[in-house]
């Protein structure tokens, strides 16, 4: 068991590592957070990570939701798709349901790229 001083510490590099990303304004943000929230949703400091989360009003439990969704595509959320993908946790979170073939195939034909909209994202994930 961790001794609580070291689990608070643990807990507040987390949050300041979730601020940095939510307050920057890096074109990947979305991506960042979903790669970030993976890695802490898998800690065992997860519960107190979250309650943390809501009492700082760094996200929502929508967003949560929703990255945790991004997240669980391992393809999506790779570096070698960043480029191709809009900035937007609802556009993403429709991706996610979609395999690397899938992904690959809506890239190569520019359905997928960093300025597609709502309606498109659930278009793809409808015919897919």
């Amino acid at each position: 068991m961790d001794h609580p001083n070291l689990a608070a510490s643990k807990i507040n590099i987390a949050i300041d590592k979730l601020r940095t990303i939510v307050n920057g304004a890096h074109k990947h943000r979305v991506l960042n957070l979903a790669n970030l929230i993976n890695e802490l949703y898998q800690s065992s400091d997860w519960p107190q990570i979250h309650t943390e989360i809501f009492n700082q009003h760094l996200l929502s439990i929508g967003q949560i939701s929703l990255l945790i969704g991004i997240s669980r595509n391992k393809t999506l959320i790779s570096n070698a798709y960043q480029e191709f993908l809009p900035n937007s946790y609802n556009i993403l979170y429709q991706l996610s349901f979609l395999n690397q073939k899938q992904l690959d195939k809506f890239i190569e034909s520019g359905a997928i790229n960093p300025t597609m909209n709502l309606a498109a994202a659930k278009k793809i994930k409808n015919n897919a």
